[in-house]
């Protein structure tokens, strides 16, 4: 069992929508399968980490598992939150880390992209217009339910987003460049694989303005409910954060 995902294995029932039952089969894939060790494993562990959230979002949204008046954008929030700071006693997120955010939202953006959403309904989705966020949302949302990929090709697929850039060139678009400097377009049975998050992390350049996710973030029941199916009880906030800081220093730390 990939030790990331536990708390996602454990919270059953499994989820209703094609992108539920994606992050469901995440959660129970064998970490020798992921093959982890060829990308660097904080890179790997956060791809993954954000390919659920994205999984768990879309389900959330398509099945219209909100609380009441509670909009799109909020669970986002609180999702991205809750991978990226501490909870405390009052179910209150309020130890948020700003690399650890934003290298999530960054590899949640090249999750959506290679699902299908264009980059102006991302950049919507990430915008400070709540009214046009949550729309875009939940737009985002039935793209990407639409083309998860079936259960029998999913391993595939996330062994390709997470790893499918472990040691090559990436170019401005966030795709692959071959031994002579040209971009690589892996169309395939997935489309087009997006790894800008990675290639900006190799760099020490991630920067993401999230203007929803600031401050504390107090969890609602179903909100807790869908971060406890999503949040990665391997690590602690702390050590979460050390990784992340020692990621966004890309070379200097090492890592590359």
């Amino acid at each position: 069992m990939n030790v990331l995902f536990q708390s996602l294995q454990a919270k059953k029932p499994i989820l209703d929508s094609a992108a539920g039952n994606a992050a469901t089969q995440i959660s129970e894939m064998d970490s020798n399968e992921l093959d982890v060790s060829q990308l660097n494993q904080q890179i790997a562990n956060l791809r993954l980490v954000s390919l659920v959230l994205v999984l768990s979002l879309a389900d959330s949204l398509v099945e219209n598992s909100l609380d009441e008046d509670e909009l799109p954008s909020d669970r986002f929030a609180a999702l991205l939150a809750g991978l990226s700071g501490s909870e405390n006693d009052d179910d209150e997120i309020d130890d948020i880390d700003g690399p650890t955010l934003d290298v999530i939202t960054a590899n949640v953006q090249d999750a959506w992209a290679t699902l299908g959403a264009d980059t102006k309904l991302i950049d919507t989705a990430l915008s400070g217009d709540v009214a046009e966020a949550d729309q875009a949302l939940q737009t985002i949302a039935e793209i990407v339910e639409s083309n998860v990929p079936d259960s029998d090709e999913l391993d595939d697929f996330v062994k390709e987003f997470v790893h499918g850039a472990s040691s090559a060139e990436i170019d401005d678009d966030g795709q692959i460049l071959d031994a002579v400097g040209k971009t690589t377009v892996k169309q395939g049975k997935f489309g087009k694989v997006i790894y800008k998050a990675i290639k900006a992390v190799r760099n020490g350049k991630i920067t993401v303005v999230n203007k929803r996710v600031a401050g504390k973030v107090k969890l609602t029941p179903k909100q807790k409910a869908a971060l406890n199916k999503a949040r990665v009880k391997a690590f602690s906030s702390t050590a979460l954060s050390k990784r992340i800081k020692s990621v966004t220093k890309g070379k200097r730390a090492g890592l590359y």
